[in-house]
């Protein structure tokens, strides 16, 4: 289990894009690069923390994914989704107080 919220995001991205989520696991990716990149620099990572919040929320958000093949839901990976995601969100929080 990861607790860094940059390696958390890594390893959602990772189990997206391996579920052919592209979108939002390339997204992930994406941001978990620029997080690690911004180590150091709190301002630039608050930045950042807020776009991952903000991705939450809204219309087909991160919140709304549900991993599928062929019209069938995929139980153990909506369940490993649905635990990165839940420690993701937790992490960004913390991240903010």
């Amino acid at each position: 289990m990861a607790t860094d919220i940059g390696d958390t995001a890594s390893e959602l991205s990772t189990l997206l894009l391996k579920c052919g989520e592209s979108g939002w696991g390339g997204a992930l990716h994406s941001w978990a690069a620029r997080w690690h990149a911004a180590a150091g620099c709190p301002g630039d990572q608050q930045v950042l923390v807020r776009e991952l919040l903000r991705a939450f929320g809204g219309a087909s958000s991160l919140s709304d994914i549900v991993l599928h093949q062929s019209g069938a839901p995929l139980l153990v990976e909506n369940e490993e989704l649905e635990r990165l995601r839940t420690e993701l969100f937790e992490l960004a929080k913390s991240a903010l107080r």
